[in-house]
């Protein structure tokens, strides 16, 4: 479902540098209100359906950011894009325990997810 077509359909534009772009201005709400309230350094950040990594990047020299992924196509891409993101590719509701056994997380996002 959230393959190639998916992602080029959604996503026109360069997610980090167009302000055109509405994805451009979701992930700076999210970043500045996430900033506003967690001020602290190096805290761990998870995004649960990270997409194509455009939010993780910006978040990569606040936290030490991890991302879950559905897709293998966004997945690739987000490895490109957020060479500092620990990303993994699993459907959540496979459980996460195994996944993170000694991390604890600071902040969790899950923007624009849904079940399927």
């Amino acid at each position: 479902m959230f393959e190639e077509g998916y992602y080029k359909n959604y996503y026109k534009a360069d997610l980090l540098n167009n302000k055109l772009d509405k994805h451009w201005w979701s992930n700076y709400y999210y970043f500045r209100i996430i900033r506003k309230y967690y001020r602290r350094r190096n805290g761990n950040l998870l995004e649960i359906r990270c997409g194509l990594g455009g939010l993780l990047k910006w978040f990569e020299k606040y936290f030490y950011t991890h991302g879950i992924e559905i897709s293998e196509y966004a997945f690739n891409i987000a490895k490109k894009l957020c060479t500092g993101t620990n990303l993994l590719l699993f459907d959540v509701q496979e459980g996460m325990r195994d996944r993170f056994p000694y991390i604890s997380f600071d902040v969790i996002l899950a923007r624009h997810v849904w079940n399927t």
